[in-house]
This record gives structure tokens, sequence and C-alpha cells, in this order.
């Protein structure tokens, strides 16, 4: 348990940080261009942030924070940080651990916009379908390896990956791919992953039926 709590802790410590930085640049921003909203109130009003579980099982938890931001600019951003947790040990899964050596698949890590290090899979299978999802636009920003950050949704019962990194330009290209249980066997997934994750969404559902 003190394992699980201490990667969320440190975030939370980092966007503190972060807002400090964030409300001093949104309000000079607003002063260079003579547009400050009566009642502004920078603490509250530059940065929101989102947290949802989405899995819960003796194994395995999955989190993901969603954020958006206006720090001053011409345009507001956004992302996401997944967290995914072994309960059995309470660290951070690898995910490279969890697809065969001949996925060649690869760690990749990035600074998020709080400073934060998030760690990503750069797995080459997932790229043809991020491809193939994207709008015409986005095809370019999957020209090279990507790197995706992957966590478990028990109630749609899918592996989520999610393009990682991308610049900024190219940030609205970062669409989920929701892997079925099947589809990510075929990847080569960890069977103890996914038979965690159909555990799961079998009792949602069957919750939701009563």
């Amino acid at each position: 348990e003190l394992r699980v709590n201490k990667p969320p802790s440190l975030l939370d410590r980092r966007l503190g940080t972060a807002l400090t930085g964030c409300d001093a640049s949104a309000l000079e921003d607003m002063k260079q261009n003579g547009k400050i909203p009566k009642g502004y109130n920078p603490a509250t009003e530059d940065w929101s942030r989102k947290v949802q579980v989405t899995m819960v099982d003796p194994r395995f938890l999955s989190v993901v924070e969603s954020e958006d931001y206006d720090c001053g600019g011409a345009h507001p951003d956004s992302g996401q940080m997944a967290l995914v947790f072994d309960m059995t040990t309470g660290s951070p899964v690898n995910w490279v651990l969890q697809v065969p050596k001949s996925a060649g698949a690869s760690a990749y890590t990035d600074n998020t916009m709080d400073g934060s290090k998030m760690g990503a899979l750069i797995l080459p299978a997932l790229r043809p379908m991020a491809v193939a999802a994207a709008v015409d636009d986005c095809k370019e920003a999957f020209s090279d390896a990507q790197s995706f950050q992957i966590w478990l949704d028990a109630k749609r019962g899918t592996v989520v990956a999610q393009a990682f990194g991308l610049p900024h330009a190219g940030a609205e290209c970062a669409q989920e791919i929701n892997l079925t249980i099947d589809q990510a066997r075929k990847m080569g997934f960890s069977e103890t992953i996914l038979i965690a994750l159909e555990q799961a969404h079998l009792q949602i559902a069957a919750a939701q039926k009563r």
C-alpha cells in the first residue's frame, strides 16, 4: 500500500510546484494582452486534474489522470498519465516484461507537463493500428517508432494504448486504441494481466445485471 501511494503523492507534489509557475505565466500573459477577467482567480481556473480508477483487482490497480491546463499562450493543452500497479509488490507494471522478447518492445520515458517522468512502451505492433485509426492529418505523426501509455479498462474489458510523447502540434493525434483481450493476447501480452482483466470485466458486467 505504501509503495502504491508513493507515485501519486510525488505527482501531487510536482503538480503543486507546476501550478505556481502556471499561475504566474497565465497572469503575465493576461497582463500583456490587457485581458484580466473580473474576479479571475489563477489558482482555480488554469489547471484541472481528474483521476479515474479504471480497474481495481486483487492483482492489478489501474489509474488514469487527465489534465487540462492553460498557462498562457495561444492555445490551452491537455494530457493523460496512466499508472498501473502490480498489487503483489506495489510497484508499477513494467510493460516491456509483459510482452515476449520477439515483440521487439522497448521502454520510453518522457516528461509530462508538470515535470513528472512517465514511462511508456514502444511496441511495433501498435504503430500500424495507430496509423489506421488516425485521420489523414495525423498519420504522419506515427511515421517513426512511437511510444504508448498502457492501462487496463475493466469496464470495457480492454487493454488501452495511447500515443505518448507526441509534439505539442500533434497532441490531438493521441487517440486511444482499445485492444480486446483476444487482440492483446495475439500481441503476446501477459496471460496474468489478461486473466485478471477478464475476471474484473466479468464481475462488473455481472454487477450491472443485478
